[in-house]
């Protein structure tokens, strides 16, 4: 009876998968779309210790970015087709950018700053046991497709990963070990596979081994480069923090997930795919990916990264976005 219930799931998805895959351009099949296995591949990926001067983030700012909203206590709040909230990418930005200022300033008032920031997203997240989420509170169609919408409140391999990176330089700073609890337990949450039944989940697996940080955790994973990439950028943070070797085996898989799959987001000629799951093409996005394939480079020694950069680069040469 298991083993019906399961072929029936695993058949509806794909079904599923090819009617979403013709409405609206997706690119996955229904292998990719099931994304519901649990043992990963980290093999044959070396993981570099860089200077903090050549981790992402850094770029030497000297002046705070100023935000059209904030609330009674300085938290910049993120306005929504008019509904004003907490957006964890956009406070995980904030308080990294942050983090630049006080790093090249040395100037405390940005430093107490981030302690407030940081206080108010701990205290506004989803505490599930030893894991750590951080809530979008708002309805999110993906690229404007009502078809496609991301339903409150929803989670983001993305957020986890840069909020992630903001903690473990905010105990880095500090030695205050709240800020390394927290840090742990943002951890935890990518150990949280969607195969093994967890709920939420931002980090699934398909049946080629491949460990996808979600940056849209839905059914029918998207597949999002640039938010995989921002998660492993807050693995790799952690693990420069703690040294701890079960991080490891993440932080190697994701990477490698990206060396087996950056091919299929590649359009030779042309602007990069934002995600598996859409044919969406975007050249702000193009740029982040060039970028993020360097920061890859820089992690592993991988030259095969520093070579998708670059080809990634060429590609756009004199092209325009639509």
């Amino acid at each position: 009876m298991k083993r019906e219930i399961s072929i029936n799931v695993r058949l509806l998805l794909g079904i599923a998968a090819l009617i979403i895959g013709v409405l609206y351009g997706c690119q996955l099949t229904d292998r990719d779309a099931e994304c519901l296995h649990t043992d990963f591949n980290s093999e044959g990926v070396d993981i570099k210790e860089l200077e903090y001067n050549d981790l992402p983030y850094v770029r030497g700012s000297k002046m705070k970015a100023v935000k059209e909203f904030y609330d009674e206590d300085s938290i910049p709040i993120h306005d929504f087709k008019g509904q004003k909230n907490y957006h964890p990418v956009f406070l995980a930005q904030y308080g990294l950018h942050t983090m630049d200022v006080y790093r090249t300033t040395r100037d405390n008032q940005y430093l107490d700053a981030l302690v407030k920031l940081c206080h108010k997203v701990e205290s506004i997240a989803l505490k599930k046991d030893s894991v750590i989420y951080f809530p979008y509170e708002f309805d999110f169609p993906l690229h404007s497709n009502q078809m496609d919408v991301m339903k409150a409140p929803w989670y983001s391999g993305m957020a986890q990963g840069q909020l992630l990176s903001l903690f473990c330089r905010m105990y880095e700073e500090t030695n205050n070990e709240f800020y390394l609890n927290v840090s742990e337990r943002i951890f935890n949450s990518f150990t949280q596979l969607r195969g093994d039944g967890h709920e939420p989940w931002v980090s699934c697996v398909t049946k080629d081994g491949d460990l996808w940080l979600e940056e849209y955790p839905v059914n029918l994973p998207n597949f999002t480069l640039n938010g995989h990439i921002f998660a492993i950028y807050g693995l790799y943070d952690y693990f420069r923090l703690t040294n701890r070797p079960e991080v490891l085996p993440y932080l190697k898989a994701s990477i490698l997930t990206v060396k087996n799959n950056i091919h299929l987001f590649r359009n030779e000629g042309d602007i990069s795919s934002y995600c598996l799951k859409h044919k969406v093409k975007s050249m702000s996005y193009h740029g982040v990916h060039i970028e993020q394939l360097h920061q890859l480079y820089l992690y592993t020694g991988d030259e095969y990264f520093e070579e998708m950069s670059l080809a990634f680069a060429k590609d756009t040469k004199g092209v325009e976005e639509d």
